[in-house]
């Protein structure tokens, strides 16, 4: 028997992984990747014409072990009709339609491909329109309703005079 060398393990393991792509069968990885969809929670009412998801993808590195695929109301999900996401951002869908939508995440391997099992994750949410608050623009007052004519207070003016005197209000003037 031979020893175990770094050489002959490397040999071993391509070996193996050649057998494992020769024959179509899909590799098994020794962590299986999680991912959780935090936003939209299932369940949640969305007030707004968009949706931010958020998300979290566990033990997997973004883009050499692992990206996301998402579909939003896509009954048959596959990899053609996915929407790909390959970095920890939060992802914003905009331009929806009020009502029940369906939102699916799944961690694909680098080729596109589903992990065997399928580690994927579904949020149901309710979209809403936002209330548009009426706007109310106050009318400034009507000058001619709520102050006198300026010929009324030219006639007051001309026709009394008034004085303040240590407290006191006299009025003079002459009589109309």
């Amino acid at each position: 028997m031979f020893p175990l060398t770094s050489l002959s393990f490397s040999f071993a393991t391509s070996l193996v992984f050649c057998f494992f792509v020769l024959c179509g069968h899909t590799p098994v990885y020794a962590t299986t990747p999680l991912v959780k969809i935090v936003s939209p929670t299932d369940g949640q009412t969305v007030v707004g014409q968009e949706v931010t998801v958020s998300f979290i993808l566990g033990n997997a590195v973004f883009g050499s072990e692992a990206h996301l695929h998402l579909w939003l109301d896509i009954s048959s999900p596959s990899a053609s009709t996915a929407t790909e996401i390959a970095s920890h951002h939060d992802h914003i869908l905009s331009g929806l339609s009020p009502g029940i939508h369906t939102l699916t995440l799944e961690a694909v391997r680098p080729d596109h491909q589903s992990f065997v099992p399928a580690v994927q994750t579904i949020s149901t949410f309710t979209l809403q329109p936002p209330v548009v608050q009426p706007t109310v623009t106050p009318s400034p007052p009507s000058v001619s309703s709520s102050l006198p004519s300026q010929k009324t207070l030219i006639g007051i003016g001309a026709a009394a005079i008034f004085l303040l005197v240590g407290g006191t209000l006299y009025l003079t003037g002459k009589r109309e």
